[in-house]
């Protein structure tokens, strides 16, 4: 009996401690959107520097993201970096862009170390489903600092690496036109995916959140109104199921 417990607290012990290093990084929330779409996220920034508040944080902007517009917080003002293009662009409207968002800073707080706050972006991601982008931060305190600059080597994982950059994963884009019905899948079918998505029901619950069609079959709706419902549609409808109902 008391090796079991000790079991259950050493097992207890190991999960907290391999969510630590996620958790003590600066990371970004969502960390990942779609290509060549806009897209907001917040970059989470979790403690201070070796106990010290935060003062300042300071955004590295990468070189292929387009328009970027930063969050505006009480105490915190925020300062805009410019570079010039090295070929100007025509911009949605037909203007001509000749500078672009080099880098954000905010300045403020203090934010203490026992205290988290999250420092929000929208910007345009660019084309190229599939590729990590990199926006390295540093993090000033009332002493010292952190540099999350360093951006992981193809055999290393993002965890490995001291003072990591947080990340952007750039996904595919889901056919919205042709998503635009909701589709329907039948109770298995449903209970599969949700499964892959880590959400157990029960079937008496399945049952209850289930629709029934003309032939008194039970199905279960997806709306198709976002991507991650319509790519589980797509999803659902490459193994075999209906992916819309008459």
């Amino acid at each position: 009996m008391k090796q079991a417990a000790a079991r259950r607290l050493l097992l207890s012990a190991i999960a907290t401690l391999a969510a630590l290093p996620a958790f003590a990084h600066v990371t970004a929330h969502p960390d990942n959107g779609v290509a060549d779409s806009y897209f907001e996220t917040k970059f989470q920034v979790p403690h201070g520097c070796s106990g010290s508040s935060t003062v300042a944080i300071r955004i590295k902007i990468p070189a292929d993201i387009g328009s970027v517009k930063a969050q505006m917080k009480p105490g915190w003002n925020v300062n805009i970096k410019t570079r010039k293009l090295d070929k100007p662009i025509t911009g949605e409207g037909g203007q001509t862009i000749t500078e672009t968002v080099d880098e954000v800073d905010w300045q403020g707080g203090p934010l203490p170390d026992n205290l988290y706050d999250e420092f929000g972006l929208v910007m345009k991601l660019p084309p190229g489903a599939g590729k990590t982008i990199y926006f390295p931060v540093v993090q000033e305190c009332q002493k010292g600092v952190n540099r999350w600059i360093n951006i992981p080597a193809a055999s290393q994982k993002w965890n490995e690496v001291r003072e990591p950059a947080p990340f952007v994963v750039l996904t595919q884009a889901v056919g919205r036109r042709a998503m635009k019905q909701p589709c329907y899948l039948d109770l298995e079918d449903a209970r599969q995916v949700l499964a892959q998505m880590g959400i157990e029901l029960s079937p008496r619950q399945m049952q209850r959140a289930a629709e029934q069609d003309a032939q008194n079959r039970h199905t279960l709706s997806w709306g198709a109104s976002t991507n991650s419902h319509a790519a589980l549609c797509l999803d659902a409808a490459q193994q075999g199921a209906a992916p819309a109902r008459p």
